[in-house]
């Protein structure tokens, strides 16, 4: 029997690696605005090396995270963002800054595709889904399958990169 109609999403043989997240811990005696801004900008080449591209807030998330603390106050947010741009004037600066996301240059060349199934919390938010990653997923599954409808597009990109169901925020992400 020939293929009839359109190709369900569901046998595309695409998958993606699991997203990793950066669960780092400090032996810390000073609160995250107290650190040296070089020991944040460390931090932060770390977590986008693992992470990038990464949302500038789940950088400051996994900061507090990384000290100990369960929630990101603005202190941690301000030391995150001067840390990051301390971390940008370096000599051996690897980081680059798109819109609200951070990652290294070889991740600009070639954006991970990662899928979020096993995640939870904000960075499950379409908000914080990388627009690099979206193009990367996308163009992987025209790769594989050609011409699809747009709704089509958005429900593979979104299975790609983990998500069961595409709520309006995720789709408008997606587009």
């Amino acid at each position: 029997e020939g293929p009839s109609g359109p190709i369900e999403i569901g046998h595309l043989e695409l998958a993606a690696p699991a997203y990793t997240r950066a669960d780092l811990s400090l032996r810390a005696s000073v609160e995250p605005h107290e650190a040296p801004q070089g020991q944040l900008g460390d931090l932060i080449i770390k977590i986008v090396d693992i992470e990038g591209p990464i949302h500038v807030d789940e950088i400051a998330r996994r900061i507090a995270a990384a000290f100990g603390k369960a929630r990101t106050g603005g202190r941690i947010v301000d030391a995150t963002m001067r840390a990051l741009q301390a971390a940008q004037k370096r000599s051996d600066n690897r980081l680059r800054r798109i819109g609200q996301f951070v990652l290294t240059d070889e991740q600009l060349a070639t954006p991970p595709v990662r899928d979020r199934r096993a995640e939870t919390g904000t960075i499950l938010k379409a908000e914080y889904l990388p627009p690099m990653e979206i193009a990367a997923a996308a163009a992987r599954i025209r790769a594989e399958s050609g011409l699809m409808s747009p709704e089509e597009m958005t429900k593979a990109v979104a299975r790609l990169l983990g998500f069961q169901r595409v709520g309006p925020d995720l789709s408008e992400a997606i587009l």
